[in-house]
């Protein structure tokens, strides 16, 4: 059985992101990756956050100062498996059936996913203005947006590209947005230091002008965050790598888990409306094809 955009491993990004009228700020994110076998089988591990927890940034690097999520820097924290089959119009149907130890899930949790070579996506994920897709179109469960690129192995070392525009889709205030991300016009290297970006979510804070953006590796190969100060505490990205077969990053895809962090008391400040709960495509456009032979 030929496999989705004929590789095994996918990086993806799923959400069930709505406004408050939808789910009165009950917003989640997972990060993790999907991996497709021949006989219509898959699996996921991934790491999850919500909304209504108030994730915390902890630090990510020792001496690096750069800060992700709670919990990104340990284990995938849950799973799904089951499988897979592509519907007469081309869409992805997965259908999780056990968690990752292998329990049978109460109710099954199926996915429809849209797919063009090496990108999936959820129906509505690339509409402007944001739309939430109706009950089923995408999934039976809550997760309403999706987006996810086929991907080849670390393969040692990291080899940057330059380009890293994308585009996000955000829960915030109560509302769902579509932001642009900028290219990076330039990068900075370093021990911990990769990457330098204007912060543009931060304009509005007391501190004006450019802020830093870092992505620190992770020993896996896959992960990394991105990160950018700002009063409140700062804003944390989980990443996965998108490699081509030469082991250069194409991009990313990744999720936002920000909470608002009161200065006064160094806690949460209790409203869900400053939060911001999305889903990050950071992907170079192109075939993940490259040197070095076919990627799993």
């Amino acid at each position: 059985m030929e496999l989705p955009g004929g590789r095994a491993t996918w990086a993806v990004a799923v959400g069930g992101l709505d406004t408050r009228e939808g789910n009165f700020y009950d917003n989640w994110v997972r990060l993790g990756h999907y991996r497709f076998g021949a006989d219509a089988s898959v699996r996921t591990d991934w790491w999850r956050w919500e909304q209504v927890d108030e994730p915390r940034t902890v630090d990510a690097w020792a001496g690096c100062g750069v800060r992700t999520v709670d919990g990104f820097g340990g284990g995938p924290v849950g799973g799904y498996r089951g499988g897979w089959t592509r519907q007469p119009d081309g869409r992805l149907c997965i259908g999780w059936t056990h968690d990752t130890t292998g329990r049978t899930l109460t109710t099954p949790r199926v996915e429809h996913w849209c797919v063009d070579g090496e990108r999936m996506w959820s129906p509505t994920f690339d509409r402007e203005p944001v739309a939430v897709p109706a009950p089923g179109q995408f999934s039976d469960h809550t997760a309403t947006f999706g987006v996810g690129y086929a991907t080849a192995s670390p393969r040692g070392g990291l080899l940057l590209s330059p380009h890293f525009a994308g585009a996000a889709v955000v829960a915030v205030g109560g509302v769902l947005v579509r932001e642009t991300i900028e290219p990076v016009p330039g990068r900075a290297l370093g021990t911990c230091l990769h990457l330098v970006r204007r912060a543009t979510a931060c304009t509005a804070e007391p501190f004006p002008g450019a802020g830093v953006h870092h992505v620190t590796p992770h020993a896996d190969g896959w992960r990394d965050t991105e990160w950018y100060r700002c009063p409140g505490g700062g804003h944390a990205r989980p990443l996965l790598r998108v490699l081509n077969d030469a082991g250069r990053v194409r991009g990313w895809v990744g999720v936002e888990a920000f909470t608002l962090i009161d200065p006064r008391t160094g806690r949460p400040d209790g409203d869900p409306a400053t939060a911001r709960f999305g889903l990050l495509d950071l992907v170079r456009p192109g075939p993940a094809t490259g040197s070095g032979g076919r990627g799993p």
